[in-house]
Order: structure tokens, then sequence, then C-alpha cells
């Protein structure tokens, strides 16, 4: 369901009808809502040319402003979503200015609870619009693994992610406000999954 809520936030629905996942990964644009949720997902990227097949992970795949790994010879043909795990559970939220407009923080959240100690098992963070590229926020997501998140382990996830992102000023927000709604819209979607584990528990 993540992949379908994430797609309807791309852009408007003339633009979504037009694009195609690959063509939305290759082009690499900043804020583009799909790139931070299959880094959440673990998602893998196929690249193939006359010299072969090779698979990225997506989290390796964005290395800069509107670049990629790819080569010049190379066409991104497949990418591969492994299923979710017993006890998985994801959303993407994004902060922007209109709907229509990439994301000035766009924050995909993966957790797999542990059934029995209800601590999160896994945790994987995927964030688009706060650097030249979308990256993984690991040190915020090691504070969240292996915890069942209180307000404490909120904010500094939070403040983690702060520090991990590299923001850039442009006409819709300057760095220092995107650094700190990485950190607002991380928490909101820290709370939201742990709301939902709660409402499925009773």
């Amino acid at each position: 369901p993540v992949l379908a809520d994430t797609a309807s936030r791309i852009a408007s629905s003339h633009v979504r009808n037009m694009g195609t996942i690959g063509g939305n990964l290759a082009h690499n644009l900043v804020g583009s809502d799909p790139p931070a949720t299959l880094i959440a997902l673990g998602a893998e990227i196929r690249a193939s040319s006359t010299r072969g097949k090779r698979t990225i992970p997506a989290s390796e795949f964005f290395t800069g402003f509107m670049e990629t790994v790819l080569q010049p010879d190379e066409l991104l043909t497949e990418v591969r979503i492994p299923p979710l795990v017993p006890g998985s559970a994801v959303v993407y939220l994004k902060h922007t200015v209109r709907a229509v407009d990439p994301a000035l923080v766009g924050v995909a959240l993966l957790a797999v609870r542990n059934a029995h100690s209800g601590s999160w098992s896994e945790v994987r963070i995927g964030v688009s619009g706060v650097s030249e590229a979308p990256l993984r926020l690991r040190s915020a997501e090691d504070v969240l693994r292996g915890r069942q998140p209180d307000e404490a382990t909120i904010r500094e996830a939070a403040k983690l992610a702060m520090d991990e992102v590299d923001p850039m000023t442009d006409a819709h927000g300057s760095a220092d406000y995107r650094r700190k709604m990485t950190g607002v819209i991380l928490g909101r979607a820290v709370r939201q999954l742990l709301m939902r584990s709660q409402t499925e528990a009773r």
C-alpha cells in the first residue's frame, strides 16, 4: 500500500500518467517521492548494458544532484522490491508547499515490530529533498532499532536525522528550515507507526 500512496503524491495526475518509475529514478530530481520509499523498502535496481547486468541497492543508486550510478551505456530495466516480513509497517510522509511540488522533506519509514516484546527489530529510513541525493538515515535507524520508541527516543532520532542531512536553500525553503522539518516529519512518521501498531494490537 505504501507504494500506491507514494505514487499518488507525485506531481499531478497528468505527470503520473506520462511518467514511469524507471524514468523517475534515473532522472533523480531533488525532492522526488519514490526514492525515499524504495530505500526504506530495501529495493534493488537492475541496470543493463551490452556488457551485462548489475544490481544496485536503492540506497546506493543516487549519487548527487540529478546524478546516479548509471553509466552512459546502461539502461534501468528493473526495480525489485522484497516482500515485507511479518510485523512490518511502512509509511511515507511528505512536506511541501503545494501538493504537486517535489518534497521539501520526504520521509519513508519501515519498522518491523517484534510481536513478543513490542520493540522494533528492524528499521529503515529513506529521505528525499534534504540533500543533493536521496539517502538512508542510518544513525537515526540505530537509535530506533531494538526499542519500542518513546518520546525521548523519538527526539534523539530526530536530532540525529537533522545532523545526517545536508539540505540546500532555494526559493521554497532554507537549508535550516528543511533540516528542522526533517526531524519533525520523522517524528510524525514514528508516532504514526506506533499508533498503527497499538490499534492493530487491540
